[in-house]
């Protein structure tokens, strides 16, 4: 055979040099030690669910979501087998700019085999991803909070074709960032620890509406621990509320689910349990944002909405954050291990805003939820009205609370923890006004941006006076993420911080201290707690209009004492503040002891003791965090002061509304505490900080009332809002010089109850075991005709005080047909007299005006008009065309109504045949 045609046949040698080879190939592979499993770990979002779970971040370009939803859709030649659904959004932003679209992925450690997949289409090139790198080990120097950074990568291309968009070689690329950070001056950047917490689609404006369409999120390279466990959720409701974000699935399968140690949640009279020891909740309405920017801020908890996966139990048990959430199916919850996922649960959520219709829907899932429970975790509920009987069903009760955009907040009169059947008592305090009054403010200033968030300092008075008032725990609500980078949310996040923290050194006094009143300010009950020989003293916040005098350096005369009745004569005074316990100066008087007045004047939190060892304890417990605590409140000072300045400066074309402000006193102040800064006097610090934000808010308050003190009763959207105020001045004038439409609203002359009745106007009263209610037509000199309407509330006989002010009889006008964004007035007229209801009882109540377009945040609280007095309510009319108002007594009171008229304002561009100059009269009034 010729030695061609012969088989061949490698030697032996030949096997063992290709082993070996192969061997030593393997050795190279990048895989760090004890990871080499890791790179065949993949999550996967294939977008099939139901909610959608791509977030717009907060900018300052004016870029918004007009539609985003999940969309079945054949049209996909690639991706996942078996999978139909990708999300559609439809973005509008101003050419040259860009919006950033985020979807929270948890917390990924950065390493070289990270890699992350997403396909994309849309109708405009230039898309890119990104990914948003965490240094955890370094701080920003503009939040306190951990160093973050973008890392690009690829960009879309194929315009209306699908394209998938890679990002490898992370650790890389995230090496070269940290590089292009250290070259700003002062800015230290240690890429230790560093993970990646979100995926970003940066997406350009233009002219016209951008659409993208999303599938197919895969992440490769991820550790097992980071990938989710697999869902346990309630069928057809998975959550969007992951471990930071949507579910995202394990491609190849689940693996074990790590085990956590089991805890006892009880509640024992007011004060929850946790392992035995009081528990203190300070919990977020959860949107999406990243766990650890939230242990960051300060909370211990999330409240969701949905029942979230094994991932996001995992990844807030990793973050030490409780979770509050819907309880699964009986046949999940059943099946709930001690040992398992689920012992990251606190309390499970039995819904928010409940009332009396969902009281059935609410008993027979707390039924059904406490048969089933393994775990024996505490019920909890937010109701809306019918408190008793929610009060049998949950064991934690939760009080809704709104700071005042209308009105300064009365103080809480401090009570006992709330009466209902042993119910331990929380409160949520909403960030944001609601939905309603912020679409209302944003279409009268459309390219305004970041509206709606409460003032920060107006949010710790309310939070203060609530621990006052017995509160056992807190829940945050919110509309929209925090974190947001405009300064409306790092405003909100330094308040949330602070706040936490002095909510940390209450927690003590609330859980183990003994409730007292006996202290008294100046002849005023005041909320104290006893520990041993300490008290500890909520003291009010004192609200000068004219600004705070504790900064007038001028006063050529003393400040003026205040005497603190019933403590001892050898007790010292300290104020707590977050910077350290900051000494006064007291004198024994008859009685008590003698404060200076300015000392007392920023509230706050005020220690009287006699006991060395435990003031040297509160010492030492105080100056943990001293520092940074001082300069958080130095930091916010400062940005109320500069947004004081700048409106200030916008507001000076109209001296006769607004007086100048002391701008330069306000800065020295500042001044003088950068100096108690740079000499650790962290105490004082914080305290003039305190003392330059109360002054900073009376000098607000007066603007505001001078700005709007042409009408006392006028409700416009842009008056409640500093940043608006400008703005809200001229809309008045312009709205002042343009005509009105013909009335469109029947039977707001109340000339009789039939032509009421056929007009369509309801009455309606809440049985109330200590009012009395009427509503009637009364012929005591009406403003126009012959006959106005009265509502009527007071104490019933042998009541001597009635509970906190509610609506308790109203009247409701019928719904009236408008143009589309048309601008509408709610004009009329009314006089209230308050009734007091007893001795100790609260002050009297109040009219509230409430439209259907703006409701009750933006609406009037009329007291004191004894005699008739005019209101106007200025709204614009949405999609639906459709506006109604309603009129409530809120407390014991009697409020006479008379003609009430809904008008459209003609603008210059609409037609003037519709419009007159003058209002019908009350008896020719057309009907709807």
């Amino acid at each position: 055979m010729p030695l061609l045609a012969m088989p061949m046949r490698p030697a032996p040698c030949y096997f063992a040099a290709l082993v070996f080879a192969l061997l030593v190939a393997s050795l190279a592979l990048p895989f760090p030690a004890g990871q080499v499993a890791a790179a065949e770990t993949a999550i996967h979002e294939p977008f099939d669910g139901p909610e959608p779970s791509w977030h717009l971040r907060s900018t300052q370009n004016g870029a918004r979501i007009v539609r985003q939803t999940r969309t079945r859709t054949s049209e996909r030649t690639t991706g996942t087998a078996g999978h139909r659904s990708v999300e559609r959004l439809g973005i509008q932003c101003p050419g040259g700019y860009s919006a950033l679209l985020e979807h929270s992925l948890g917390n990924l450690p950065v390493l070289d085999e990270l890699d992350l997949v997403v396909s994309i289409r849309s109708n405009r090139a230039g898309v890119q991803m990104a990914v948003e790198v965490v240094f955890p080990r370094s701080t920003s120097p503009t939040t306190d909070l951990p160093l973050r950074a973008l890392v690009y990568s690829s960009r879309y291309s194929q315009t209306g074709r699908w394209q998938t968009l890679r990002l490898s070689r992370l650790q890389l690329l995230v090496e070269r960032q940290a590089r292009l950070l250290r070259a700003t001056p002062g800015q230290e950047v240690d890429v230790r620890e560093a993970y990646v917490d979100r995926m970003v689609l940066v997406v350009p404006g233009g002219a016209n509406e951008t659409s993208i369409e999303v599938d197919d999120l895969v992440v490769f390279g991820v550790l097992a621990t980071e990938a989710s466990a697999g869902g346990e959720n309630r069928p057809g409701t998975e959550s969007k509320n992951n471990a930071e974000g949507p579910l995202l699935q394990s491609a190849r399968g689940g693996r074990k689910v790590r085990e956590l140690a089991p805890v006892e949640v009880r509640r024992r009279g007011p004060v929850l349990m946790v392992a035995g020891k009081p528990f203190v909740p300070r919990i977020l309405q959860y949107r999406g944002e990243s766990f650890s920017m939230l242990a960051q801020l300060g909370f211990n908890g999330v409240w969701m909405e949905e029942v979230p996966s094994v991932a996001v139990l995992l990844a807030a048990h990793d973050a030490k954050l409780w979770v509050v959430c819907p309880p699964p199916s009986p046949e999940i919850l059943a099946k709930i291990k001690p040992n398992g996922p689920w012992q990251s649960v606190l309390a499970w959520s039995l819904g928010f805003n409940r009332d009396a219709r969902s009281l059935d829907q609410v008993g027979s899932l707390a039924d059904e939820t406490r048969l089933h429970d393994p775990l024996h975790r505490p019920l909890l509920v937010e109701a809306s009205d019918r408190h008793r009987q929610y009060g049998r069903l949950a064991d934690v009760m939760v009080t809704r609370r709104r700071p005042p955009l209308v009105q300064p907040p009365r103080r809480a009169k401090p009570k006992q923890a709330l009466p209902l059947l042993g119910c331990s008592e929380w409160t949520s305090v909403d960030l944001e006004w609601s939905e309603r009054a912020t679409a209302q403010c944003q279409a009268f200033l459309p390219k305004a941006r970041h509206l709606g968030w409460h003032p920060p300092l107006e949010i710790q008075r309310l939070v203060l006076d609530e621990v006052a008032a017995g509160a056992r725990g807190f829940v945050f609500r919110t509309r929209h993420p925090l974190g947001g980078n405009d300064p409306e949310s790092r405003r909100i996040s330094l308040q949330l911080q602070i706040l936490h923290r002095q909510l940390e050194v209450l927690e003590t006094w609330v859980v183990h201290g003994k409730r007292t009143n006996s202290i008294e300010l100046d002849g005023i009950g005041t909320t104290a707690w006893r520990i041993g020989r300490s008290r500890l003293v909520v003291l009010p916040v004192a609200r000068d209009k004219k600004g705070s005098k504790a900064m007038d350096s001028k006063r050529a005369t003393p400040a003026e004492d205040v005497t603190l009745s019933g403590i001892p004569e050898a007790a010292s005074a300290f104020l707590l503040t977050p910077g350290g316990l900051l000494p006064l100066v007291t004198h024994p008087t008859l009685g008590g002891r003698r404060l200076a007045r300015d000392d007392l004047a920023a509230g706050g939190l005020l220690l009287l003791s006699d006991d060395r060892p435990a003031i040297a304890g509160w010492k030492r417990r105080s100056s943990a965090g001293a520092e940074q605590a001082a300069k958080l409140w130095r930091r916010l000072a400062l940005a109320e002061l500069l947004q004081l300045e700048s409106i200030d400066g916008q507001l000076a074309t109209y001296p006769k509304d607004v007086d100048s402000l002391p701008i330069d006193r306000l800065k020295q102040g500042i001044r003088q505490c950068d100096f108690y800064l740079a000499r650790k006097d962290y105490p004082r610090a914080a305290r003039l900080a305190q003392q330059l934000r109360q002054a900073i808010a009376q000098m607000e308050d007066h603007t505001a009332t001078k700005v709007a003190g042409r009408e006392k009763w006028l409700s416009l959207p842009t008056q409640y809002s500093l940043r608006t105020l400008p703005s809200h001045v001229a809309l008045q004038d312009a709205l002042d010089s343009l005509p009105r439409a013909d009335n469109l609203l029947a039977g707001g002359d109340f000339e009789g109850l039939p032509e009421a009745k056929s007009a369509g106007w309801t009455h309606a009263k809440h049985e109330h075991s200590s009012i009395d209610t009427a509503v009637q037509f009364t012929s005591d000199r009406p403003q126009q005709g012959q006959a106005s309407l009265r509502l009527s509330a007071q104490a019933k006989s042998g009541i001597a005080s009635v509970p906190e002010p509610a609506p308790v009889v109203w009247i409701t006008s019928p719904r009236v047909q408008a143009r589309p964004g048309s601008i509408v007035e709610i004009t009329g007229w009314t006089r209230v007299a308050g009734r007091p209801a007893g001795r100790g009882a609260l002050p009297p109540g109040e009219l509230l005006v409430i439209d259907s377009l703006g409701g009750e945040e933006i609406g009037l609280r009329i007291t004191g008009a004894s005699d008739w007095q005019p209101f106007r309510l200025v709204r614009i009319v949405g999609q639906e065309g459709e506006i109604g108002v309603q009129f409530a007594l809120n407390g014991p009171a009697t409020a006479d109504i008379d003609a009430v008229m809904i008008r459209e304002v003609q603008r210059p561009n609409m037609p003037a045949t519709t419009a007159t100059k003058l209002a019908p009269s009350p008896t020719t009034l057309r009907s709807r």
